[in-house]
Order: structure tokens, then C-alpha cells, then sequence
């Protein structure tokens, strides 16, 4: 298993708040664990000329990676700012 860390955070939040970066939040970083790299199962696209005739027939397949979140590190963000 690889450990990677996430530092571009758009969105973190509890059970009592939730902060949206503009655009990302720079105090925020996020350990997680790569669980399984894989393939998701084909499905068939249909490129169709005036809906009678088929033209192509595509199989499309997308890559999925599924990470376990380990850490969430929120430095600074919840103290209130000086004035």
C-alpha cells in the first residue's frame, strides 16, 4: 500500500463547521492510504446517425483509485483572527 499526502483541499469540515477555501485551503493537509487501483467495468457507448443507424460502437472503462483517509491536519483554522 502507498501513503500519499493531499495538500490542494477545497473543502474540510466537522460535525459543528464546515470552511470552503477560495480557492484551496493552504492550512489544510491530508494523509491517505492508496486501498485498490483498478478499472471500473466496461459500458458500451453508441454513436448514432439521426437515431436509426448505429456509426460506432465504443467500450469505455475509466480508472478508479480508493483511498482510506488516515489523517486530516487543520492547522489554524479554527482559531478566531486577531484584530
Amino acid at each position: 500500500m502507498a501513503l500519499i499526502a493531499v495538500i490542494q483541499v477545497l473543502m474540510v469540515g466537522g460535525s459543528k463547521f464546515s470552511v470552503f477555501g477560495r480557492p484551496l485551503l493552504d492550512s489544510v493537509t491530508v494523509e491517505a492510504t492508496v486501498v485498490e487501483k483498478t478499472t471500473t467495468y466496461p459500458e458500451l457507448r453508441y454513436d448514432r446517425n439521426n437515431h436509426r443507424h448505429v456509426k460506432a460502437i465504443h467500450w469505455l472503462s475509466e480508472e478508479m483509485t480508493v483511498l482510506r483517509i488516515n489523517e486530516i491536519n487543520a492547522k489554524d483554522l479554527l482559531k478566531e483572527p486577531s484584530s
